[in-house]
């Protein structure tokens, strides 16, 4: 945290006076942007204005000029860099970065294996924040739009074949989220029911053909148990009454014969939390990762097949587990699949489209 001395504070106290207190602060430093003039930043002159606005802030103590731009968003910051050396030395500063990426972090609804800013800590925060923040993510995206189209119509032509998206989870057995199956099924503004398929004896393997936009897949999914021995016998932990695993004598757990043919067969997995409320998550969470291991795991033969896991829970709601909570909580950086943590709103399910489009994309 910046320690500014006495003298400083009453600079910084002034100064927020005239700017920051009338919401000014981003106006003020948009209008020395505006009025730059078209100078070389590489002369002696750190920064150099012809009506002198900018010299007169860089007048300021440098701990006050920092006091000053801790106000800016992150696009803020980028965005003043431009004006002179100073400022850019100034908009790159470490402490700055930092307190974005902690305070930040925990609102962004999107993370990926790529794009993990638990797996770049040797990176500057500047660069981790521009590099894993969704509203940068998107900003170079939006370059590709056609290439990507014409990629994914090449991809499903090869691929005929649907691929199969094996779905499981503790969410999906939760009172709060079990209803996001039910309204991916039933709102066919998002998918669109095309068959069923047949499983094995006992109905193992059954699915539903689905269609969300022009992508096709089959949809497989398993539950921990029957609906009535999950009421009888409700239980945190997820080994217990589980048809789907089993346990050997040193504790490790393991997919049945069944469900690991049912895993091997899998192009890609979704694996359904319930982020809706943090102190029932707490509780949960701890065995989560087992469950998710045992399926997604190098034995299965599915090492590559992309792994999403849909976080639900009420949009903006103040108990909620964030994406990077839940990417912790998994131990998702040992796993070898590709993988995505994506937040979806239980009311709405606002986010499973474009969810789901990410992990059929990654099964071509």
């Amino acid at each position: 945290m910046l320690q500014l001395s006495k003298q400083h504070q009453a600079c910084a106290a002034v100064d927020c006076d005239l700017t920051c207190h009338t919401g000014g602060l981003q106006q003020y430093i948009n209008k020395l942007v505006q009025r730059k003039s078209p100078v070389s930043n590489t002369s002696g002159n750190l920064c150099d204005d012809s009506n002198g606005s900018i010299s007169d802030f860089l007048g300021l103590p440098v701990s006050v000029q920092l006091q000053i731009f801790s106000y800016l968003s992150p696009k803020a910051l980028c965005g003043v860099a431009s004006v002179c050396r100073q400022y850019y030395i100034l908009s790159c500063d470490e402490i700055l970065w930092q307190r974005h990426l902690y305070k930040d972090v925990v609102t962004w609804n999107v993370l990926t294996n790529e794009l993990n800013p638990d797996d770049k800590t040797d990176l500057p925060a500047k660069q981790i924040y521009q590099t894993c923040s969704q509203q940068f993510q998107h900003k170079n995206l939006e370059y590709y739009p056609v290439i990507r189209q014409i990629s994914t119509i090449i991809k499903t032509l090869i691929s005929w074949r649907p691929p199969k998206v094996v779905m499981f989870g503790p969410g999906l057995e939760s009172s709060a989220t079990k209803c996001v199956l039910g309204k991916m099924l039933y709102d066919t503004s998002l998918f669109q029911i095309t068959g069923l398929v047949p499983g094995r004896s006992g109905g193992i393997g059954a699915g539903i053909d689905l269609r969300i936009k022009s992508r096709r897949f089959t949809l497989i999914t398993l539950y921990s148990n029957t609906e009535r021995v999950r009421e009888q016998y409700p239980t945190k932990n997820c080994v217990a009454n589980n048809r789907m695993l089993a346990q050997d004598g040193d504790g490790t757990i393991y997919l049945t014969s069944a469900m690991g043919e049912v895993a091997r067969s899998a192009n890609a997995f979704v694996f359904v939390v319930d982020a809706s409320d943090r102190n029932e998550y707490a509780l949960r969470n701890s065995s989560y990762d087992s469950l998710l291991s045992a399926v997604v795991t190098p034995q299965t033969g599915s090492s590559c097949a992309p792994l999403l896991v849909v976080a639900a829970a009420i949009n903006n709601a103040p108990n909620s587990v964030s994406a990077i909570e839940v990417t912790r909580n998994l131990k998702l950086n040992k796993i070898l699949n590709p993988w995505q943590v994506h937040m979806v709103d239980i009311a709405n399910l606002g986010g499973i489209s474009a969810a789901f489009e990410w992990v059929l994309e990654q099964a071509h």
